[in-house]
C-alpha cells in the first residue's frame, strides 16, 4: 500500500491594524476545504454564488479559487466570488495578492503553479485567478446587505469578536441571504444551536471531527482558558479536545445547511 504523503503545513499570517488582528494562512483547513468542495459539487447549479466575510487578506479566499479551478468536478460550472473585510486596507491587500514566498512552502505543487514570481521575497496569485473575486468596499458582516442571493456564504473565526446577541442578530441577516451552505467557526458555543435551529440550517456531520482537528492554531488540549477581553473578544477562540458532549454536533460543526 502506497503511504500518504503528509500535507504541508500552513503558513500562517498575521496582519495586524489599530483595530484587527486579520490571523489566516492558505489551505488553513484542507479537511474544511475538502468537505466544502464536496457538498458544493452536489448543488446542482451550473452556476454557483460565493460570499466570504471577514476575509482578512485573502489567503481562504484565494485558497477555496485555487482548490475549486484543480477539482475536475467543477470543469463545467461557472462559480462567482466575491469577499469583504471590515477593514478596507486588508481587503486592499487581498486584491493586490502579493504574499511572502514563504507561503508557498504550506502548499502542494500544483498549488504553488498558481503564483508567479514579484521580487525575491515575493509572489503574486496569478492574473487568471484575481480575474474571478470581486472585492466589496469594506464592511461590517453585521452591517452587510446583501443585493442577492449566496449559495454558500462563509464566515470564519470572526462571530468571537462580536458579543452573543448580535451573533445571533447577525446569523439572522445572514440566513435571509443564503441558500445553502453556510461555513462558520469561532462562534460562541451556548448560542450556536439556538440560532442555527431558528434559521433553518442543520449541521453537515460529515467531515466535523478532521475539522475540528485541523484548526491547529487554534486546537488545545484539556480546558479552554479565559481568553475574552472585556470589549473586543467575546468567547473562547481556542478549541477543547472533541468530544460527544452535549450539542456537539453544532459546537464542534463547520459546515451548516439550510433544511
Amino acid at each position: 500500500m502506497e503511504k500518504k504523503l503528509a500535507e504541508p503545513t500552513p503558513v500562517r499570517l498575521r496582519p495586524v491594524t489599530s483595530a484587527s488582528i486579520g490571523t489566516t494562512a492558505f489551505f488553513r483547513n484542507r479537511s474544511l476545504l475538502n468537505v466544502v468542495l464536496d457538498r458544493l459539487a452536489k448543488l446542482e447549479s451550473s452556476e454557483l454564488s460565493v460570499l466570504v466575510h471577514a476575509c482578512s487578506i485573502g489567503a481562504e479566499v484565494w485558497s477555496l479559487v485555487i482548490a475549486t479551478d484543480l477539482d475536475p468536478r467543477y470543469a463545467s460550472k461557472v462559480i462567482r466570488f466575491e469577499a469583504c473585510d471590515i477593514e478596507a486596507q486588508f481587503i486592499a491587500h487581498a486584491q493586490n495578492a502579493v504574499y511572502p514566498r514563504e507561503i508557498l512552502v504550506g502548499m502542494q505543487p500544483s498549488e504553488q503553479e498558481y503564483f508567479d514570481s514579484v521580487d525575491d521575497r515575493h509572489v503574486r496569485v496569478c492574473s487568471r485567478l484575481r480575474e474571478r473575486v470581486q472585492f466589496l468596499s469594506s464592511r461590517s458582516v453585521v452591517d452587510f446587505e446583501a443585493a442577492k442571493q449566496y449559495d454558500i456564504v462563509l464566515l470564519l473565526n470572526a462571530l468571537l469578536y462580536l458579543p452573543g446577541e448580535l451573533q445571533s442578530l447577525t446569523l439572522n441577516r445572514i440566513a435571509r441571504y443564503n441558500t445553502s451552505l453556510l461555513i462558520t467557526t469561532g462562534f460562541h458555543f451556548d448560542r450556536i444551536k439556538a440560532d442555527m435551529q431558528r434559521n433553518g440550517y442543520r449541521p453537515v456531520a460529515a467531515g466535523a471531527r478532521e475539522i475540528h482537528d485541523g484548526w491547529t492554531d487554534r486546537r488545545r488540549d484539556g480546558p479552554v482558558v479565559n481568553e475574552t477581553i472585556p470589549g473586543k473578544i467575546f468567547h473562547p477562540w481556542s478549541l477543547p479536545t472533541y468530544s460527544e458532549s452535549e450539542d456537539f454536533d453544532y459546537k464542534y460543526c463547520s459546515v451548516f445547511e439550510k433544511v
